[in-house]
């Protein structure tokens, strides 16, 4: 989907007026999980802006039932790309393939409950033992899976303890 800029005039103390353009959103994909509770569903959301999808940013947002933002990263819209690209693609191509990971980011594959089931192995070079150990004692607690660059894959649930979203797994 695509938006619109907006531009927003101030009047400022001298009768001078400042314009303000607010960044277009490029493309964006969104979806309600349960995440922070079992009770409520979270906006997950991906927001991309910049001058193109190809050089753009996005911004991957989970909000509570009540407005909390619990978790806000940024990354470069290249952060999307992966070994799935063909060679020397066009940038159209790139754009297409953008798109694809980014319609794909929430499918309901990449939720899992319990976040770590009681069979699941700690390994201490992907793992903080404190956070691993949190997050398994949580049963009722869910896991988000999703993939940044080629292979920067991160695991996440929502501490009930920290009151915060961690990261419990993140590997290659």
């Amino acid at each position: 989907s695509v938006t619109q800029a907006d531009t927003l005039t101030n009047d400022i103390n001298a009768g001078q007026t400042e314009v303000k353009t607010i960044d277009t959103v490029l493309y964006k994909s969104e979806t309600l999980h349960n995440f922070s509770s079992t009770a409520d569903k979270d906006t997950f959301k991906i927001i991309v802006t910049g001058q193109s999808i190809k050089d753009g940013q996005f911004k991957f947002q989970i909000i509570t039932k009540d407005g909390q933002q619990i978790l806000d990263e940024s990354y470069e819209t290249t952060m999307l790309l992966d070994y799935g690209l063909k060679d020397k693609p066009t940038d159209k191509e790139i754009e297409e393939y953008i798109k694809t990971r980014i319609d794909k980011f929430f499918n309901e594959d990449n939720f899992h409950q319990p976040a770590i089931s009681k069979t699941d192995s700690f390994d201490e070079d992907y793992s903080e033992k404190e956070i691993w150990d949190d997050i398994i004692a949580d049963q009722t607690s869910i896991g988000f899976y999703y993939l940044i660059g080629e292979e920067a894959g991160q695991q996440i649930a929502f501490s009930k303890k920290l009151r915060k979203v961690v990261s419990y797994y993140n590997c290659c």
